[in-house]
């Protein structure tokens, strides 16, 4: 039935474009109720919403409280989580893919979970964890084949799911959890081609597959690569390229698939030996890249969000660092650890200011025979940096919790198992 009332709203909704229904009273026949469609963007945190999937509506992280529907994944600002360690195991003489799963913030004890073996499985690994708090880990097979493992219980020790990326790995493997709740990776796809792979859904059975860049020499490949996430939800990533010249590039991409990019060169020389990177994002929202060019180990703070502007901050020039990892501290202050290659020695560098101009303290954890490789850094539960590494000298996985936000004061050391022969077995530790 068709009244005055009906007219009057249908008025309404054609001048001032709001998506509601018209329902007419049921008992009277003259009462309308509009009913409202919520959708993220209408400014209210609804039961279906959280940070992770609606940051437009859920502004809560950063409120250093872990609210409902925020974990480590989604706001890492606020929550934190028990560290979880994948790594590659060859005792004794068996090459498998595992997991230690830290029963404490300490990694005192931890519950150890085999995921795979083979020739070279695990030989380049990546972990982080999903959104909903559960690891995954992508990692190359045989023979050079990239997997993923979407773990079923936070030990990975039950309900695991395998899937099949394709061929790749090089050098180094990268992943992170993109705005859509749902992991992004970023690899060498083949010795010339540098791939992202954005999956769409959370155990990567599905996943598009993007080139984004490629070398100007089909021998050479691609180094050093990491990866994080921006605020605004897409994916930045460092890396080398290694053809002549051999440039540090940094990629800032403009979708979830890292089909629409800006890369720019952050430096580049003839001679340039293969270099490490890692990048994150700073207190102030803006890419942060650590890298090494020779001996020199250097810092490029970006002023801009896809780094057209930036400047470039020398950390050290005496040791040769690898294996980097960054992270930004509890205090908004960065944290780097490396390899010091030339001493084959474990340190740590922490920023004095956030783009790390000033103020910054190196500190070495470990010394005794050669020991650092692999080093990975993350937070632990009380928000305090904890480090996994190897030692090569004793074949052993170790773990550094911090006694302070520098690293530089009352850290535990943890001998946390036997990991065999091999020095090419990778490592990566996250919460």
């Amino acid at each position: 039935m068709i009244n005055k009332y009906t007219i009057l709203s249908l008025l309404l909704i054609f001048f001032i474009g709001i998506d509601i229904a018209v329902q007419e009273d049921k008992i009277t026949g003259h009462q309308i109720q509009p009913i409202e469609k919520k959708f993220c963007g209408d400014g209210i945190c609804d039961a279906t919403e959280n940070y992770g999937v609606c940051h437009y509506d859920c502004q809560t992280c950063g409120n250093g409280v872990c609210d409902n529907g925020e974990i480590y994944a989604n706001c890492r600002q606020d929550c934190s989580a028990n560290p979880i360690i994948a790594y590659q195991d060859i005792y004794p003489n068996i090459i498998d893919l595992r997991t230690a799963w830290c029963d404490n913030d300490a990694c005192g004890e931890a519950t150890f979970a085999t995921l795979g073996s083979g020739i070279y499985t695990g030989h380049r690994l990546a972990v982080t964890r999903s959104i909903d708090n559960l690891p995954v880990i992508v990692f190359t097979d045989d023979p050079g084949e990239l997997k993923v493992i979407k773990c079923g219980s936070p030990d990975c020790t039950t309900n695991n799911v395998l899937s099949r990326l394709g061929y790749g790995g090089g050098w180094k493997i990268a992943i992170d959890i993109g705005s859509d709740g749902l992991p992004v990776i970023v690899y060498s796809g083949s010795p010339y081609q540098l791939k992202v792979a954005k999956c769409l859904d959370q155990q990567c059975t599905a996943k598009k597959l993007t080139t984004v860049d490629e070398t100007w020499d089909v021998n050479e490949d691609f180094f050093g690569i990491d990866l994080a996430v921006g605020q605004d939800g897409f994916p930045i990533i460092s890396y080398q390229d290694h053809s002549v010249p051999r440039r540090i590039k940094f990629m800032k991409c403009r979708s979830l698939d890292c089909k629409l990019k800006n890369i720019k060169v952050i430096t580049q020389q003839l001679n340039l030996d293969p270099s490490d990177t890692a990048v994150t994002i700073g207190s102030d929202g803006l890419p942060l890249i650590v890298y090494t060019s020779y001996n020199n180990l250097r810092v490029t703070k970006c002023t801009t969000a896809d780094c057209s502007m930036s400047f470039t901050t020398p950390l050290q020039s005496t040791d040769r660092a690898e294996y980097l990892s960054i992270i930004v501290g509890h205090d908004d202050l960065p944290l780097i650890s490396y390899y010091d290659e030339n001493n084959q020695d474990l340190k740590v560098i922490k920023c004095g200011s956030p783009d790390c101009t000033t103020g910054n303290i190196i500190t070495t954890l470990a010394s005794a025979g050669d020991v650092g490789s692999h080093s990975s850094l993350t937070l632990s539960e009380d928000f305090l940096p904890i480090l996994a590494y190897r030692d090569e000298t004793n074949d052993d996985l170790r773990v550094i919790k911090c006694g302070n936000n520098a690293c530089n004061a009352g850290n535990i050391f943890i001998n946390l198992i036997d990991l065999g022969t091999s020095p090419y077995g990778s490592m990566m530790i996250a919460t």
